[in-house]
């Protein structure tokens, strides 16, 4: 943004366009104006003070306290007592359960925890990858078992693959045994996804946790 400025105002001041300068100008706008803007969270805002139709909540105080149940404009105005806002938590239940609390702070709160969310399911779905060869020894396997233990624990799928040169490509049953024999040493409770499948490189497959 600033390079793009500082275009505009040599322009400005010396009131020369030249082709050279009208091009980096352009490009700079440009990527300004195709810049990702980050994903906004929406969360539905829950009914507050006068919006809580019903007559009788379920009060909790400002400390967390619950003062059991009582009528709805009597609990506003404790909410404005003590400058807050009467929040309905549980608006479904019987009768519905309303805290005093800042609104603001409140729906910062649920937005933080549902961007929260979003991000741990998206850092579950990303699919680890784990080699392994048919000479690995068996030291480098159990530090790759570890690793892949690692990931499960994180809640991520693991691709495994087997490297497999010239002819060990020709036997499949000393490649399904090594792999056996990986899967072993996993500590973390898991499941195989996908079946072992060939690939140009040997072979493959997906596991997670259990």
């Amino acid at each position: 943004m600033v390079y793009a400025c500082r275009h505009f105002w040599k322009i400005i001041e010396t009131g020369v366009q030249s082709p050279r300068l009208h091009t980096s100008l352009t490009t700079s706008l440009s990527r300004i104006r195709h810049r990702k803007k980050p994903q906004e969270i929406s969360v539905r805002r829950p009914p507050a003070n006068h919006q809580i139709r019903v007559k009788e909540i379920r009060l909790i105080d400002e400390n967390g306290v619950n003062k059991g149940i009582v009528a709805t404009e009597s609990a506003i105005r404790q909410a404005i007592d003590v400058g807050m806002d009467l929040v309905a938590i549980a608006p479904s239940a019987t009768p519905p359960v309303a805290r005093i609390v800042d609104l603001g702070k409140y729906m910062y709160e649920l937005e933080k925890k549902e961007r929260d969310t979003k991000k741990k399911q998206k850092d579950n779905n990303v699919v680890k990858g784990i080699r392994i060869s048919m000479r690995m020894s068996s030291h480098d396997l159990e530090i790759q078992a570890q690793k892949l233990d690692g990931f499960l624990q994180k809640g991520n799928k693991v691709r495994v693959e087997l490297m497999m040169r010239g002819r060990e490509k020709a036997l499949r049953d000393l490649a399904d045994e090594r792999i056996k024999t990986f899967l072993s040493l996993i500590q973390e409770p898991h499941k195989i996804e996908q079946e072992p499948q060939r690939q140009p490189r040997g072979l493959f497959l997906v596991i997670s946790k259990t």
